[in-house]
């Protein structure tokens, strides 16, 4: 893998990238199923960390592994920094040795287990169907950071609740924690026909962020006749007591 394109894919989770950046970006991982694979590793990761206690086990376990692959920074909200010689490789590898060896799914990561989304099949809005084209193939392939990229180029984003639950969906997927509840918040208070599945998404929200009191909360808010509802009931059963 191009090192530069590796060095943009640490940058993105690190401290950002600039718009040229993430053109680039975007644009090589369109073409290369390799780095769409690793930047999707990449994240899976990140999306791991998100709470203190993980953080914590992670650190630790790295210690446990050894510093030859990884700098703790204890100091830095974020638990490692690869070197910028270590491959994607290398990451994958550390990463298929955390599931063998520690199993941190097996307790129980309720939103991957729930969080299945359903298909979409978007149909031409105001002579946008290329970009549209683009949004649906990303999205129903689990691409949702470039869905998401995809889906806030639409010009009637802001008045289309489809696609507005899709941003939704998608910037939960790629830990825009914030964005997603606003957007989902909007779709929740109005009257349009996805404001009752943006609960469902608001629950899995709750769940991502371990807030099960919220979770529940969302959950047993959905009407019995919603597509959801079965799997909500299912998955109000799972949650921590």
């Amino acid at each position: 893998m191009d090192e530069k394109l590796y060095a943009l894919i640490e940058k993105y989770f690190d401290q950002g990238l600039s718009s040229s950046e993430q053109e680039e970006l975007q644009a090589a991982m369109r073409e290369d199923s390799e780095l769409l694979a690793a930047f999707g590793l990449r994240k899976e990761m990140e999306d791991f960390l998100q709470t203190d206690q993980k953080r914590q086990q992670t650190h630790q376990l790295f210690e446990e592994l050894g510093e030859q692959h990884f700098l703790p920074e204890k100091s830095s909200i974020r638990v490692f920094r690869l070197r910028p010689v270590i491959s994607i490789l290398a990451l994958a590898a550390a990463i298929a040795l955390i599931l063998i060896i520690w199993q941190p799914w097996q307790s129980g990561d309720l939103y991957q287990q729930y969080a299945q989304h359903q298909v979409i099949n978007l149909v031409e809005r105001n002579n946008e169907q290329e970009g549209l084209n683009r949004l649906q193939t990303t999205f129903n392939n689990q691409e949702y950071e470039l869905a998401y990229q995809e889906v806030n180029k639409l010009n009637n984003l802001d008045t289309d609740a489809q696609l507005q639950l899709i941003k939704g969906i998608t910037a939960l997927e790629t830990g825009r924690y914030d964005e997603a509840k606003n957007v989902l918040e909007q779709l929740t208070a109005g009257r349009s026909a996805y404001s009752e599945d943006a609960i469902w998404y608001r629950g899995l929200l709750a769940v991502r962020l371990e807030n099960w009191q919220a979770a529940r909360q969302w959950l047993t808010s959905l009407p019995e006749e919603n597509f959801w509802f079965t799997k909500a009931q299912a998955l109000l059963k799972e949650l921590p007591k």
